[in-house]
């Protein structure tokens, strides 16, 4: 930055050599204090820096691949069938057939054409698979919200091939969603506990999220995971929904 301001105009970086400065770390520095420090360029900041956590993919995995935790994830060919279910074994779990088809469903869904790193696929596990025959299915939910309206959301469900729509207003979109849920189902449960984290720290990170529903002394948690955190909650709380439908079958 002294040779910059000294009247350089030209400097060079390197991409993946600790002891040169990153190409990366410059391109947000001058994001940060270029203005400040009176520094001018046509550099495309974003791009360098998207362009660093490409290579970090492309040098950490092949495209298919499941990703370690900390890579950047990357554009390519989704792992399926063995290589799916290989990765997954990776992690410590064996999952049945029918887990592993409600697996290659969700990761199709969820990863939105790029590969995932590991803890995106554990919380798909863990959201997914090795649970009980569903009740109720998302059809749809559409959620308007913002700082001038009252948070409405309207929800679609599938039960038995029957469709079933709830529409709510609620303090805000997670809560109107919840609402317009228990109209569909006709009952309300008290709420144990709920928690949403990120999966991983990028702009297009997996929201996770947890619901834990109280019903007749027990306590029912749900998973949900998606990169859209309302879909995580919605997917959350019909996971431990179903789980108290089907004891109350079952019972």
């Amino acid at each position: 930055m002294a040779a910059l301001q000294a009247g350089a105009d030209e400097i060079k970086t390197a991409y993946n050599d600790e002891a040169s400065l990153s190409a990366a770390a410059m391109a947000r520095l001058l994001r940060a204090r270029g203005a400040d420090m009176q520094l001018e360029s046509s550099l495309d900041i974003t791009r360098v820096d998207r362009t660093a956590g490409e290579l970090d993919g492309l040098l950490t995995a092949a495209p298919g691949k499941v990703l370690p935790a900390n890579a950047a994830p990357q554009d390519g060919e989704l792992p399926a069938g063995d290589d799916l279910a290989k990765a997954i074994a990776a992690l410590g779990y064996e999952l049945d057939e029918s887990d592993m088809a409600h697996m290659q469903e969700a990761v199709e869904r969820e990863s939105k054409g790029r590969a995932l790193n590991r803890a995106e696929l554990e919380a798909i596990v863990l959201s997914v698979a090795q649970q009980v025959p569903p009740t109720y299915r998302i059809k749809s939910y559409l959620v308007n919200s913002g700082n001038a309206i009252t948070p409405t959301a309207h929800v679609a469900l599938n039960k038995n091939g029957e469709t079933l729509t709830g529409l709510c207003a609620g303090d805000g979109p997670i809560d109107a969603a919840f609402l317009a849920i228990e109209q569909i189902i006709g009952r309300h449960y008290e709420m144990d506990d709920f928690q949403i984290a990120a999966v991983t720290q990028n702009r297009e990170a997996m929201g996770d999220a947890l619901v834990k529903l109280r019903h007749g002394g027990k306590v029912y948690a749900g998973k949900g995971i998606s990169t859209d955190i309302i879909g995580a909650a919605i997917r959350a709380y019909l996971n431990a929904l179903n789980k108290i439908a089907y004891e109350e079958k079952t019972v």
